[in-house]
């Protein structure tokens, strides 16, 4: 029998029915909490960093999070709301594949979750998931407890099936589009927001056919374009790196093309908002590509930061710190916390002078990574980034906004 989910002691309002859809409080007021739900998938995808990077942790952990871990994660939460004034938690259900666990016991943690809310604490409830195992039942319970899925995928059949295979070698793509519908009627019935969608960038296709696939064929208004998750370390040839530059430029073609406000590219609409507005420029700085308050929590509790970096370096898979025994702020003030403090404050050498540093940061983390050196190294996908902004900003010129404006924008920020 299932372990009853012990709620912390809560002194604070009795909770109030809040609206699911939050805006993005400042850095310093949000904590991202990345829970490991299941470290087991019934995909077999083979670049995926978790299993296939050199990383096996996971076999040492439990298949799924028991009870008792969640209510040390929640425990975790709501003592790091009320020690540091964080009024915005967001749980971030992972994996593996998080479906792998029972509904019953995902009902009961996202319940749990929602009875500790109050004026001074909000949950945003996530899951990231390959949609295969999605039914009518999984639906209601997003729904219910207002749960903003995203949905893995890397285009049509042919694109996806080239890595996301299930366990026997079939292809996932027909199932995982079927579970994506189901979330798509549900938003389009105003029930749930509307699910995203992240694929990972592959050198060897064409980034403009997968972004109309998204657009035309799946209605998709969210997209996530990924760089693959290659360290210095373990960098692939100049071919490679070439061929992700030609995915992104294909796919920003499009994404200019159709001049469409409601689509929304996050690697693209980001800059856009720099290079468009004065606040968002001089936020830039403080907020892009840091890291320092994304917290992973492994199925046994351990814990660690932002989950693509425990392919880089043991330091950051076993931290020595677990959610049932440590808070917040043995976080953060832990070696790793102070090395991802520097890394977000300090521009590397290869960056310096570079007008884009606002727009950028030198790239995801995972990318900057080498073991020389840290992270102070710029991306290894810096052409395709500079390109990328390049094109954008010509882009804005051509449509009538003032050079200057955009030069002044990235100035503030950089300042």
């Amino acid at each position: 029998m299932d372990t009853a989910i012990a709620f912390p002691a809560n002194p604070a309002p009795a909770p109030i029915d809040l609206p699911r859809a939050y805006e993005t409080p400042p850095l310093e007021m949000q904590l991202e909490i990345v829970f490991k739900l299941s470290e087991r998938c019934n995909l077999n995808c083979d670049y995926c960093y978790f299993f296939h990077a050199g990383d096996e942790t996971w076999k040492q952990h439990p298949p799924t999070a028991s009870v008792e871990v969640f209510q040390d994660v929640l425990r975790f939460a709501v003592d790091a709301s009320r020690q540091y004034g964080i009024r915005h938690v967001s749980i971030i259900f992972h994996g593996g594949e998080p479906l792998l666990i029972k509904k019953s016991r995902f009902a009961e943690m996202c319940r749990a979750l929602r009875a500790q809310e109050h004026v001074d604490l909000r949950f945003d409830i996530r899951l990231q998931t390959n949609a295969t195992l999605i039914d009518d039942e999984w639906v209601a319970l997003f729904c219910e407890y207002g749960v903003k899925v995203g949905v893995s995928l890397d285009g049509p059949r042919d694109i996806n099936d080239a890595h996301r295979l299930d366990m026997a070698g079939n292809s996932s793509y027909d199932a995982t589009v079927r579970g994506l519908k189901a979330l798509q009627a549900a938003a389009d019935a105003g029930r749930l927001r509307q699910p995203g969608v992240i694929c990972v960038a592959d050198g060897k296709i064409d980034g403009a056919r997968v972004y109309r696939h998204f657009v035309d064929d799946l209605e998709l208004k969210s997209i996530s374009l990924l760089t693959p998750d290659f360290t210095h370390d373990t960098a692939p040839d100049d071919e490679a790196i070439a061929g992700v530059t030609n995915f992104l430029m294909g796919a920003l073609a499009e994404w200019l093309r159709d001049d469409d406000a409601t689509i929304r590219v996050r690697l693209f609409s980001e800059v856009l908002q720099v290079l468009l507005d004065d606040d968002r420029a001089q936020r830039a700085l403080a907020r892009h590509q840091d890291l320092r308050h994304i917290v992973s929590v492994s199925s046994n509790g351990e814990l660690g930061p932002e989950d693509t970096l425990r392919t880089t370096h043991l330091r950051f898979s076993s931290m020595g710190l677990n959610v049932r025994t440590h808070g917040l702020g043995d976080v953060l003030s832990s070696p790793v916390w102070a090395e991802l403090t520097a890394a977000s404050q300090t521009i590397p050498a290869g960056c310096r002078g570079c007008e884009w540093w606002a727009c950028c940061k030198g790239g995801r983390l995972i990318n900057r990574y080498a073991s020389q050196n840290g992270f102070g190294n710029p991306s290894l996908y810096c052409g395709a980034l500079q390109e990328l902004y390049s094109a954008i900003g010509a882009s804005l010129i051509r449509s009538g906004v003032p050079a200057m404006a955009i030069f002044q924008r990235l100035g503030i920020a950089h300042a």
